[in-house]
């Protein structure tokens, strides 16, 4: 196991290796330099802080998913939602929510089982919201092939996983039985732990009787979506750009389905091969021009929550290499995040 989670780091790394290179072997210097030149920094500025408000919508909304295991305030979720992107960011393969669960799990008491399955449903909020956006400029654009194919396979595994979560929540007691007649009866100790932490992990995917609960974290992640692609914008405006509002969303769409691929920490070439793939597509945009983009907005999406991050994770009296155990502990066994 120890070796196929260093394997799959090494393959993370290459993957950004080889983006990087692919983007950055047609760049043209001279007018990447004069597009920094001629960018209007206060843009850049605002889109850092405006994002922010993002990761604080973020916080407020996960307080209704957790609402199964208690009420918890926004503002002390605010910290693990930080430093769970600052672990995204620092480490490969995009590990941070294990991390994240895990600080929830030690700030508030909770089972690290149950908080990993809510940032799951989360992450399916995510991606449904990602879809539903994209569906809606295909109204405004006709895009390439590439992108009728990536979003039909994007759409394929956010639903996967959500009728995958219904169908666990439903049969959990099939489940349970399941590990009784394997586990159960050939490594009893193992077998009860395994079960515990799936009734911990089940119990916080029990929406049955929190449905205005779910309602609610699902329109937090849709405002959540709007900040961040104000960010989109204020690079759009920095830069001069004629991109429209639509376009704007559908570069936000490729770069965030791009950057759910496992790759090196801060999800460096995946940015930057999204914004070359999508850019373009529109007039007066080169791919010179796109490349830069991508680096100013590269800077707004990874420096303000990092540093942020970095702040909460000194506040919590918890360093980088107690976080590396947890994702190692939580990347070697999918038990290691339960209580």
């Amino acid at each position: 196991m120890k070796r196929l989670r260093h394997a799959s780091h090494w393959l993370a790394f290459l993957l950004s290796a080889v983006l990087i290179y692919v983007v950055f072997r047609n760049v043209n210097w001279a007018e990447m330099r004069d597009s920094f030149h001629r960018a209007n920094y206060l843009w850049v500025v605002l889109g850092g802080v405006v994002g922010m408000g993002g990761f604080v919508v973020r916080a407020w909304g996960w307080q209704f998913l957790l609402r199964p295991m208690g009420r918890f305030r926004p503002v002390r979720l605010f910290t693990p939602v930080a430093i769970g992107y600052l672990a995204n960011n620092v480490f490969p393969a995009r590990l941070g929510e294990f991390v994240r669960a895990y600080v929830v799990g030690r700030r508030e008491g909770i089972s690290k089982s149950a908080a990993l399955a809510t940032i799951i449903v989360e992450r399916v909020f995510d991606g449904l919201t990602l879809l539903l956006i994209l569906a809606v400029v295909s109204i405004f654009y006709r895009f390439p092939a590439w992108v009728k194919v990536g979003g039909g396979l994007a759409a394929a595994v956010f639903l996967g996983v959500a009728v995958f979560l219904a169908v666990v929540t439903v049969k959990i007691r099939a489940a349970l039985r399941l590990v009784d007649l394997t586990l159960g009866r050939w490594a009893p100790v193992l077998g009860g732990a395994m079960k515990a932490r799936l009734e911990c992990f089940v119990a916080a995917l029990d929406i049955r009787h929190h449905v205005a609960n779910l309602a609610i974290a699902f329109l937090a992640c849709i405002v959540r979506w709007g900040f961040e692609s104000a960010i989109y914008v204020c690079i759009v405006h920095a830069m001069q750009l004629q991109v429209s509002p639509h376009g704007v969303l559908f570069v936000m769409v490729v770069v965030n389905i791009a950057t759910m691929i496992p790759s090196a920490p801060g999800y460096v070439g995946t940015v930057q091969a999204a914004c070359l793939a999508a850019l373009p597509i529109f007039p007066g945009v080169d791919s010179t021009t796109a490349v830069t983009y991508s680096v100013l907005l590269h800077v707004d999406i990874f420096f303000p929550i990092t540093i942020t991050g970095i702040v909460c994770l000194i506040h919590s009296h918890l360093s980088l290499a107690s976080l590396r155990r947890e994702e190692e502990s939580a990347a070697a066994s999918p038990a290691a995040s339960g209580n």
